[in-house]
């Protein structure tokens, strides 16, 4: 009976030992599923430590442009004290031209003008090299009312010289052709070697038109090229100052060019006259007198105004050297104005262009 209680006492004990075991490990699951503050949950008492905050400054370096090269130039203008000069007028005969023409013939005045003090000699051609016969391929035009005469000289009464040039540089409206070729017509013109030019003197071409170099269904060949006209008065007129002006539609002037049956910009013309330092007119002018009178200002060597390769850095040009210095002179882009007509003999013009 005895035995028989105390197994029976031993089996509760047991049973509570089991339970109390049973509801600890149960706990213990309990806790670890819901985590702990600052653990990480699966791995009781590991605790998470968090980084300071780290200020980030942003540094913003200025960057440089590149420096841009700076490029030396330099231009050297040669005035020469002969008073000989020959003038050639290269007028665009084509049916487009009437006014252009009569703007000429009536302010013919204004050139020879400028030209007074000098001993010229001045003769026309037409732009049409259709054909080789009288008129055409650069052949002299006999002055209106002057039978034999292909060209107007200084030494001739005003008005006979203002009355023969106006009459022969308005043509037939009809006599012209649609290719001008003026290059090409100052070329064959100058490859006959005319008696009238002289070794010793000048030469100045006055091209007047309103479209550039047309050559026939687009065949060029190397007298329409400006650069052989250049190569060819070089060699074969080695003593003579070459000047090429151009009155014609200036590049990107679209006005002119919409203008009543304009054709073309006169880059080939104007190419020729940058490269002889010739001067570069406008066609739509209303009134030549003053373009005219500028080209009869070249044409006399009276030179004012000078054009650059570029426009040049503010304070690097430099003109003549030493004490003889000039400073009498404005900048208006690549363009220098002067005060006073340059000097004879070689003024040279240093500056910097970036």
């Amino acid at each position: 009976m005895d035995k028989e209680l105390q197994k029976s006492e031993k089996l509760v004990l047991l049973n509570q030992f089991l339970a109390l075991c049973v509801l600890t490990l149960a706990m213990g699951i309990f806790l670890i599923g819901c985590g702990q503050p600052g653990s990480v949950t699966g791995s009781p008492q590991t605790v998470l430590k968090t980084q300071p905050a780290v200020a980030v400054v942003e540094v913003v370096v200025p960057v440089e442009d590149p420096v841009k090269p700076v490029r030396n130039l330099s231009k050297e203008i040669v005035v020469t004290e002969s008073n000989l000069s020959d003038v050639i007028i290269v007028i665009d005969n084509s049916a487009s031209m009437r006014f252009e023409q009569a703007n000429m013939a009536e302010r013919f005045s204004s050139l020879i003008d400028e030209m007074s003090a000098l001993d010229w000699r001045l003769g026309i051609i037409t732009t049409d090299v259709s054909k080789d016969q009288p008129k055409k391929d650069g052949r002299f035009l006999e002055f209106s009312s002057l039978p034999g005469i292909e060209f107007l000289s200084s030494d001739m009464d005003s008005e006979v010289l203002k009355t023969a040039f106006s009459r022969t540089i308005q043509r037939p409206a009809k006599e012209g052709h649609a290719n001008e070729q003026g290059l090409k017509a100052t070329y064959r013109a100058l490859e006959r070697k005319p008696e009238w030019l002289r070794a010793n003197a000048s030469l100045n071409v006055v091209v007047v038109t309103d479209a550039d170099e047309t050559p026939y269904k687009g065949k060029s060949e190397k007298r329409n090229n400006p650069s052989e006209l250049l190569k060819y008065v070089q060699s074969e007129y080695p003593s003579k100052s070459f000047f090429f002006h151009s009155i014609i539609v200036k590049e990107g002037d679209v006005a002119c060019l919409k203008k009543e049956s304009n054709e073309s910009y006169g880059r080939s013309y104007a190419w020729l006259s940058e490269k002889t330092g010739g001067l570069i007119g406008d066609v739509c002018q209303a009134d030549y007198s003053n373009q005219l009178r500028m080209i009869g200002e070249k044409v006399s060597q009276k030179i004012k105004s000078v054009k650059l390769d570029c426009a040049p850095i503010e304070g690097s040009v430099l003109v003549g050297s030493g004490p003889d210095l000039m400073t009498d002179f404005v900048l208006n882009g690549a363009q220098i104005e002067f005060s006073h007509h340059l000097p004879v003999g070689t003024t040279k013009i240093d500056y910097q262009c970036e």
